[in-house]
């Protein structure tokens, strides 16, 4: 329809995911609207209780009537009527209509319609809203596209809001609290290796010192090892002349 209006060669359908999607958005409309309906979806088609109708009238021979009335049901099924009033009431509202429109009188004492236990003013409403459909215009299909890509536009973004993304699929910072990756220069296990505590340096120092004197005490210039031993060894052989050459006069 939407090829032929714009005067365009249809094409063959792509099976790809634009195609997939619009299925099963198809299948869950078809779902909300049984859901609307109460899953009631037989309905009962008042054409044979037309002809029967204008029988019990002794109006079946007018062929203009009959053809009337039938057309008149035809069209109402391009509206509501059919899923709000009974069909015994929408044929008894066709053959109103159609006798309406050609002038052919109909039995008023008693109504006709009370016969067949409709009420005038459910007949009136289905005239009315079957008339109603002779003044629609015909609706312009590039602004029903633009529109439907508009919604279509909306809805993605309230999807996306609801689940804290952004229309491009980034992550929304609002939904962090506030918080912004480059307000650290540097992750906490970068700054715990640059930083060197003076503690743990002193505690270093302090254990190697034991390893250092075990060392000292096993060179083999330390004889074994003793501390009497090691300070001997340290001592200058000046201080040993100096003590046995102290007071040379006293001799």
């Amino acid at each position: 329809m939407k090829l032929s209006s714009w005067q365009q060669t249809p094409s063959p359908l792509i099976l790809d995911q634009n195609y997939i999607n619009t299925k099963n958005q198809v299948i869950k409309a078809e779902r909300r609207v049984l859901k609307e309906l109460g899953f009631c979806v037989h309905v009962k088609h008042p054409h044979k209780i037309i002809v029967m109708y204008l029988q019990v009238l002794e109006c079946e021979r007018n062929q203009t009537l009959v053809q009337t009335a039938w057309n008149y049901m035809n069209d109402s099924l391009r509206t509501n009527v059919f899923v709000r009033f009974q069909p015994e009431t929408i044929a008894c509202a066709c053959i109103y209509l159609a006798a309406r429109a050609l002038q052919i009188p109909l039995p008023t004492r008693p109504h006709w319609f009370l016969l067949f236990g409709t009420t005038e003013e459910e007949i009136q409403e289905i005239c009315i809203e079957t008339l109603r459909l002779y003044t629609r215009k015909k609706p312009n299909y590039e602004l029903l596209e633009k529109e439907v890509e508009k919604r279509k536009v909306a809805l993605q973004e309230a999807k996306l809001k609801a689940k804290g993304l952004n229309p491009d699929g980034t992550p929304a910072l609002s939904t962090l609290g506030g918080f912004s990756p480059a307000s650290k220069p540097s992750s906490p296990r970068e700054v715990k290796t640059e930083e060197k505590s003076p503690i743990s340096v002193n505690v270093k120092t302090i254990k190697k010192e034991p390893e250092d004197r075990q060392q000292a005490s096993k060179s083999p210039y330390n004889g074994i090892g003793s501390p009497t031993v090691m300070w001997v060894n340290l001592s200058r052989p000046e201080d040993t002349r100096e003590r046995g050459s102290e007071n040379p006069m006293a001799d």
